[in-house]
């Protein structure tokens, strides 16, 4: 799903920017699908542009536990209020 947040440069309004992504978000997660979707491709990009050591990530993530369903528990940071979900 592809956001043009450089709208923003434009002149859109941060709210206005903030809703419509959370308005695909929320279209995306309840199965509509996306424009990428729709054209053919699948690829998850939400971190194309972290640099990272595959190796150490792919060993980092075969020590963690499996999936049991049960909500992840947030970072303390986010607890602090690091993290603003305001829209």
């Amino acid at each position: 799903m592809d956001v043009n947040a450089g709208r923003y440069l434009d002149g859109a309004s941060m709210e206005d920017l903030g809703r419509e992504t959370f308005e695909l978000m929320l279209g995306a997660a309840s199965g509509e699908r996306t424009v990428g979707e729709k054209a053919g491709s699948f690829q998850v990009a939400a971190l194309a542009g972290l640099a990272s050591n595959r190796q150490q990530s792919l060993a980092e993530l075969i020590r963690l536990p499996r999936p049991n369903g049960e909500p992840l528990p947030l970072a303390a940071q986010a607890a602090e209020g690091a993290i603003n979900l305001a829209i």
